[in-house]
C-alpha cells in the first residue's frame, strides 16, 4: 500500500523549486502517482481548488483552505491552506500570489 512519506508546502517566487521548472502532477494522475507536485498559481480559480481537493482526497489527505482571496478580475491574490495526512498530521502554509509567484506543494508516497 502506497502511504504518504514525505510532504512539503512553501511559496515558490519565479516558478523554479529544486534548480528546475515546477511541472504540476495533472489532477487526474494523482490518486495513482508517486509523487505529486502542486502549483497555486494566479489562475486557480474555485473549480480548480475544488478539484485539488477531490484529488487529494482519493489519497486520503484531506486539503482544508483557510484564506483564499480573488482580485476584481478574478484572479486568485493569496491562499493559505493545511494538509492533513491521514495520520492526522497537517503541514500548514500560505502564500502571495502573482503572474511570477504562487504555492508549490509537493507529496512523496512509498510502500508501507
Amino acid at each position: 500500500m502506497k502511504t504518504l512519506i514525505t510532504a512539503v508546502a512553501f511559496s515558490v517566487s519565479s516558478f523554479v523549486s529544486f534548480g528546475r521548472t515546477v511541472e504540476p502532477t495533472p489532477l487526474t494522475s494523482i490518486p495513482l502517482a508517486d509523487k505529486v507536485e502542486l502549483l497555486f498559481t494566479a489562475e486557480a480559480d474555485t473549480d480548480y481548488l475544488s478539484a485539488v481537493q477531490a484529488a487529494l482526497a482519493a489519497r486520503d489527505i484531506e486539503l482544508r483552505y483557510t484564506r483564499v482571496k480573488y482580485d476584481a478580475a478574478g484572479l486568485l491574490q493569496r491562499i493559505a491552506f493545511e494538509l492533513v495526512r491521514p495520520d492526522g498530521k497537517a503541514l500548514a502554509t500560505s502564500a502571495d500570489v502573482s503572474e511570477k509567484a504562487g504555492a508549490y506543494v509537493y507529496l512523496a508516497f512509498g510502500d508501507n
